[in-house]
Order: structure tokens, then C-alpha cells, then sequence
């Protein structure tokens, strides 16, 4: 229960960076999968695991509830399909852009006024200094789109 617990903590920190879900989403889905296994409480499962039904719904919640959460989270985000958007975006702007999308939705007018992966320069010296960098989204297995990170391509006119 313990490593359920502290998974569950994992899981949120990395959802919370990288998965474009709501937090109420994630509070659902993991009501959801905690609470379905005490459907299946039964007597065969007395006798089975020794545990009466109070235990069995602590174990749910605290073990099992967390432990499918995070193969949920952790499937998503794995396996990916093919980055659908690029956006570049300046170094400094890449903090709050999931709290943007939570208050709004959507992401900042800003960056997607500035799509692609490939920064144009006519003088290097115009990007020194900057921090750019470029943000994929790609829908993961289970439709929750997925935040990644890469470095911008540097094209000259």
C-alpha cells in the first residue's frame, strides 16, 4: 500500500507537468479505479484474501486505486502517436502554459500565432541569448494529449 501510495504522488507530480488533463479528470479517473474493485467483493474473496470488507476497501483505495492510476497515466504518455502540433516558444514562457490550459482550455493566443519547429534567423546574433525551444503535442494511447520538449531546428533564409 505503501508503494501504491507514494506512486500516486509520482504520478500526479509528472500528470500535472505533462499530461494536458484537467485536475478533475485525474480525481475522477482515479475514483474510478479505486472504488470499481469493491464491485467484486464477495465471499470467494473472504475466503481468498483473508479480508473482511472494511480492509478490502482500504486496499482498493490506498494500493490498488493508485497502482492502476499510474499504469493509466503511464501508458498515455508513453505510447504516443506522432506529435500532431509544434509550437515554438521562448524560454521564459514555457512555465504556467498547463495552468494556462487548465483556466482557459486552451493554450496562450501567443504561441499558436508561432507554429512549427524551425526557428528562421537571418543573424545569429538575433537568437542569442534566447532560450527557444519547441513544444510538441501529441495524443497519447488513451486520448490525453501529451506535452513534450525538444530543440528548435535553426534555418537560414
Amino acid at each position: 500500500m505503501i508503494l501504491g501510495l507514494f506512486s500516486m504522488i509520482v504520478a500526479f507530480w509528472w500528470v500535472a507537468a505533462v499530461v494536458l488533463v484537467s485536475f478533475w479528470t485525474m480525481a475522477r479517473l482515479f475514483c474510478g479505479v479505486a472504488f470499481v474493485g469493491n464491485l467484486v467483493y464477495g465471499e470467494w474473496m473472504k475466503r481468498v484474501l483473508g479480508m473482511s470488507r472494511g480492509y478490502w476497501f482500504m486496499f482498493n483505495l490506498l494500493a490498488i486505486g493508485p497502482s492502476l492510476f499510474c499504469v493509466f497515466f503511464t501508458l498515455n504518455g508513453i505510447f504516443t502517436r506522432d506529435p500532431q502540433r509544434f509550437y515554438v516558444v521562448p524560454g521564459e514562457m514555457q512555465r504556467g502554459l498547463k495552468a494556462q490550459w487548465i483556466e482557459h482550455g486552451e493554450l496562450p493566443r501567443w504561441i499558436l500565432e508561432t507554429p512549427g519547429k524551425q526557428v528562421v534567423v537571418e543573424n545569429p546574433r538575433d537568437t542569442a541569448g534566447m532560450n527557444l525551444r519547441v513544444l510538441r503535442i501529441s495524443p497519447g494511447l488513451f486520448g490525453f494529449d501529451v506535452m513534450g520538449w525538444g530543440l528548435p531546428e535553426y534555418v537560414d533564409p
